[in-house]
């Protein structure tokens, strides 16, 4: 009875009562799907979506070589994501080679000179050591000749 009693009174708002029900099961679904997106945030779920458009960087950055020449090799695909020191790019190095080949020849001369000069210094230092010796001989012989 006081079911029907609760109905009629319902019904005199001008309410009905499956439209309380309908909005028990709209705010339900509404916390469910709440709790869904706060879960899956904390848990880190990842949410993707597939869409065409233009993304623009948050910021630009210039990469230079401190040598110049032509690109052998692209080491990393575009939206790729790169870190520090990494390598991005080899450059055709056929000129530094053989720059670098002519400076170590070159280096292996110079070696080979220092190494001729340090020989003759050695040779003229004991040439010098010999004249020091005879000379002081010949002083010393002088001078006990001439004490005497």
């Amino acid at each position: 009875m006081e079911y029907a009693q609760l109905i009629t009174e319902l019904k005199g708002l001008g309410f009905d009562i499956s439209r309380y029900v309908l909005l028990g099961l709209l705010i339900l679904f509404g916390l469910l799907i709440a709790l869904t997106m706060i879960f899956g945030w904390h848990l880190g779920l990842e949410i993707t979506v597939d869409a065409q458009g233009i993304v623009n960087p948050s910021r630009n950055f210039t990469v230079k070589s401190w040598q110049t020449g032509v690109l052998k090799t692209i080491l990393f695909r575009q939206g790729q994501g790169i870190g520090v020191d990494e390598l991005l790019a080899e450059i055709e190095d056929q000129e530094t080679r053989a720059e670098l080949e002519k400076i170590d020849l070159e280096m292996e001369v110079q070696y080979s000179r220092l190494y001729e000069l340090e020989l003759k210094m050695h040779r003229e230092r004991k040439v010098l050591e010999a004249q020091i010796r005879r000379t002081r001989e010949e002083v010393e012989t002088a001078a006990a000749t001439g004490t005497g």
